[in-house]
């Protein structure tokens, strides 16, 4: 009775670590984008200057795109 309920509580504790883990692990990438994101406002208009093509909008846009698939990859 003992190693049944050992068994259980040791699957219902591993289970409850895995899920921790993985909502840590999302809860860090989404503060990681976030910070890239903040990154990205600040040096868009200085670097504006090296995209004619762009506007200002266009490169922060294509800059947060490019950070969320490295990120999220």
């Amino acid at each position: 009775m003992t190693t049944i309920a050992l068994n259980f509580s040791t699957k219902v504790l591993e289970k409850f670590l895995s899920s921790l883990k993985v909502t840590l692990s999302a809860m860090l990438i989404g503060y990681q984008v976030a910070r890239q994101k903040a990154a990205n406002r600040q040096i868009a208009p200085m670097i504006l200057h090296e995209y004619p093509h762009h506007t200002l909008e266009s490169l922060l846009s294509e800059m947060n795109d490019r950070a969320e698939v490295r990120y999220r990859d």
